[in-house]
């Protein structure tokens, strides 16, 4: 049960001034206390729990595109996501392609504000990456005995990253326009 890291995440966001960027983060607590609580319940097969983490990685997808406010990339985007999913009933890909164009445009927004924060921003976001890599690979490996204690304390250190991923475009979303509601 790691969602409460995000918590911190949803109060740094309340001060950005953009109601989207605060209704977002507020629902990412959300599917993601339900995505640790499909991972708590094991092999129990519930209706539709399998579309717990799809909704999770469309939380993702639409932080990116509200960070990223393009019109042009994000309709492009959004239609590349609705082909994913008709076609594999996933997005995690085009949510993938996403994250890092919107991690691209924070780098950048983070070493105009301070060069200390950009790199602590490409600290995390190699930690980040790597244990996301071993999460999946993991988790595709081991799926039916795998050590829950070893999944959750990757989770942990990923949703850390996460969070000063997401610390990082909040505070830069706070330089890039004034208040907005």
């Amino acid at each position: 049960m790691t969602f409460w890291v995000f918590f911190v995440y949803f109060y740094a966001a309340v001060f950005t001034g953009n109601f989207y960027w605060i209704m977002l983060n507020g629902a990412l607590v959300m599917t993601s206390y339900l995505a640790d609580i499909k991972e708590s319940l094991g092999n129990i097969q519930l209706p539709y729990a399998r579309y717990v983490y799809e909704l999770d990685y469309l939380c993702i997808l639409f932080i990116s595109l509200c960070y990223l406010d393009e019109i042009n990339t994000n309709v492009f985007l959004l239609c590349s996501a609705a082909y994913e999913f008709f076609n594999t009933q996933s997005i995690d890909n085009v949510k993938n392609i996403t994250l890092v164009i919107g991690l691209i445009k924070c780098y950048i927004c983070c070493f105009a504000i301070n060069i200390f924060v950009g790199l602590n921003l490409v600290g995390f976001s190699l930690i980040g990456i790597y244990v996301y890599i071993a999460r999946k690979v993991y988790f595709e490996k081991n799926l039916i005995n795998k050590d829950i204690v070893f999944y959750n304390f990757l989770t942990l250190i990923w949703r850390i990253c996460a969070l000063v991923i997401l610390l990082s475009a909040s505070c830069t979303m706070e330089e890039m326009r004034p208040l907005r509601i």
